[in-house]
């Protein structure tokens, strides 16, 4: 199979819009959470979120300021009202992507070959319940008829596709939390594979609505195992796939999304590298961007292959008192300067479905 490599990223998270102002951020462990400005909060359990600084003021934006968002800058108002933000968030993430490669394909053959995978947790959530609401006032007629492709998660790789005349595989992923992690993992077999030579990959979310912070989970279904064993499982196998030893690993970046299951997956990583958990960096930059669902695993990727790069590992901000001991370093409040040749990104997702995905410097 061939070499896969990573020439190009994207970013847009609650710390900004752009790939170094967004690390930047983390690396000086600076948190992107803050009271929800999109909408009235009044009478929800949960009033904080990690929203998109942004030029209309969402998520404390200001215009002019670095890596605030302006989403006219991807597309019209007019065709913005026709797509949920997760499709333009996805385009602007691409956007930067493709910059950042210099990919710009100009031949038909280098068209055909190169394809999307971006997915998405949860998709158009905010057009779908404002629809349903139009449907029972209002009726049917006053649908709009671009509420379907506005919501459906595979047009965010079918919009970066139309933009930049992409006609390779086009994929979308919908596997949780551990979407962008998966789309990651899928696009770099395709080019393995010979079935593309480029792939544009990720995932992109926006789910800070009013029915995305009311709504609630039961517990089982989005209860990890407790013994960690999933997790424990996909770091073996990407391990295995690497062709590398558990004693390889330098950083993980946790899936760590400061609940019970944290311990749960320290625990797993512990067991997986035995004695080499006290030369093991470990933490959860979620501690700074909020769980980005779909789109986590792809930004927490990005930041995993950029610490690589700064030989730097991103903080775990907010940790004062842990709860156990444990000879890993969990890189508590600022970033840690220290040789990262390997790394390692866990996204864990509902529904019992987990991702690992390893990077190491090209030699």
């Amino acid at each position: 199979m061939r070499r896969v490599v990573v020439t190009g990223l994207g970013l847009l998270t609650p710390l900004g819009w752009g790939v170094e102002h967004s690390w930047k951020g983390i690396v000086e462990g600076r948190s992107g959470i803050g009271p929800i400005t999109s909408f009235d909060t009044t009478g929800y359990g949960c009033t904080i979120a990690g929203e998109i600084p942004s030029v209309d003021g969402r998520g404390g934006g200001v215009a002019g300021e670095p890596g605030v968002f302006d989403h006219e800058k991807i597309m019209s108002p007019k065709d913005r009202k026709r797509v949920d933000d997760f499709i333009v968030y996805a385009i602007a993430a691409a956007d930067e992507a493709l910059a950042d490669a210099n990919w710009k394909p100009e031949t038909e053959e280098d068209r055909e070959r190169t394809g999307v995978m971006v997915g998405a947790g949860i998709g158009g959530l905010g057009p779908i319940a404002e629809t349903a609401i139009i449907l029972k006032e209002q009726g049917p007629r006053r649908v709009s008829p671009f509420f379907i492709p506005s919501a459906l998660i595979n047009l965010a790789s079918g919009q970066i596709s139309i933009r930049h005349g992409l006609k390779g595989p086009n994929h979308a992923v919908v596997t949780a939390c551990a979407t962008g992690a998966h789309a990651i993992g899928d696009a770099a077999r395709m080019i393995a594979l010979d079935d593309a030579d480029v792939m544009v990959c990720g995932g992109a979310e926006s789910s800070v609505v009013p029915i995305g912070i009311a709504s609630g989970d039961a517990y089982h279904i989005t209860a990890p195992s407790e013994d960690g064993d999933g997790g424990l499982r996909a770091m073996k196998m990407a391990l295995k796939r690497a062709g590398m030893e558990p004693s390889d690993l330098d950083y993980v970046n946790a899936h760590g999304t400061s609940t019970m299951a944290d311990w749960i997956e320290l625990h797993a990583i512990e067991r997986l590298v035995g004695d080499h958990a006290s030369k093991l960096a470990v933490s959860s930059t979620k501690s700074m961007t909020g769980h980005l669902l779909g789109a986590a695993g792809a930004i927490e990727s990005i930041f995993s292959v950029l610490a690589i790069r700064d030989q730097v590992a991103p903080p775990t901000i907010n940790l004062d008192n842990p709860e156990e001991e444990t000879a890993i370093d969990l890189i508590p409040h600022k970033g840690k300067p220290m040789k990262i040749d390997v790394a390692m990104s866990n996204s864990f997702g509902f529904g019992g479905t987990n991702a690992s995905v390893i990077f190491r410097k090209v030699s």
